[in-house]
């Protein structure tokens, strides 16, 4: 189903339930909204949603925002923990991410300018897909001969680091039905699962954002994801958020932020 209407003043075609994977006989799917002005073929901003790897919904957040900057905007479903543990979510990801390169054609996306962000589990996402394109280690199902790497990736209140008790004790419920288990008792996935586990020179610049009031995903987990980007080389720019809590996301400071670092991407691409 696609249709066009007013967004932020600018006109935006929608496409919904685009479904990208089938698994154990349902779809899973995908929306993708274009702005009719924008150039074409037009750059693609791949956002997925947080809710602790267990709820939450492909409604885009801050779309007019994107669209206004000349961007199309992709959000998908992915399977919760409570059809399937880890690693189904970023499998999923990066379904979802080859599906759009495929069809980049048919909906006039340029499949060399893409780039994600999320927020919380989807920000711990959009980090792991951003850091594995070069392993194909996640990459299962349809469209393996296509790559699953973006440019760039916006990291807002990630967890990263998921054998370090302190930095998981709020979430430790939610990281637990992540693995089916207490990530003690599945070290090789919570390896596995941590962004840090698979950085490389080769990896696409950063920008990661958090509020130093977020009190369920500590703010360490931001630093020692920065840290690691910059130990390796890989341009990355954190950007704490004064008083900002884990659920305050979508103000128009952090918006600005994803926004210029989106065009920075986009525009060194341009230059090559």
């Amino acid at each position: 189903m696609n249709f066009t209407n007013t967004v932020g003043g600018i006109s935006v075609t929608t496409y919904k339930d685009l479904a990208y994977k089938h698994v154990s006989g349902h779809p899973l799917l995908l929306d993708l909204h274009i702005p009719e002005n924008a150039h074409k073929p037009v750059p693609l901003v791949f956002y997925i949603h947080g809710g602790g790897w267990a709820e939450g919904t492909r409604d885009t957040t801050n779309l007019d925002a994107f669209v206004k900057a000349g961007y199309a905007m992709a959000s998908l479903d992915y399977r919760f923990t409570n059809e399937a543990v880890f690693p189904a979510q970023i499998e999923d990801v990066k379904a979802a991410l080859r599906w759009l390169r495929v069809h980049a054609d048919e909906f006039q996306l340029d499949p060399c300018r893409f780039v994600t962000w999320g927020h919380s589990a989807g920000a711990h996402l959009a980090s792991l897909l951003g850091l594995t394109a070069h392993s194909r280690q996640f990459d299962t199902g349809e469209n393996l001969h296509v790559s699953s790497s973006v440019l760039g990736v916006g990291s807002v209140s990630a967890p990263v680091n998921f054998l370090e008790a302190s930095g998981i004790k709020p979430l430790l419920k939610e990281v637990s039905a992540l693995f089916g288990a207490h990530p003690c008792e599945q070290k090789e996935w919570a390896m596995a699962a941590n962004p840090i586990t698979h950085i490389t020179a080769e990896a696409p610049p950063f920008v990661i954002v958090h509020g130093d009031s977020d009190d369920l995903v500590p703010m360490q987990h931001a630093e020692q994801l920065h840290a690691a980007l910059q130990n390796k080389g890989v341009p990355s720019r954190l950007v704490i958020q004064k008083g900002v809590n884990h659920f305050n996301f979508s103000h128009p400071e952090m918006v600005a932020e994803l926004v210029a670092f989106f065009d920075s991407v986009i525009h060194a691409k341009s230059l090559r």
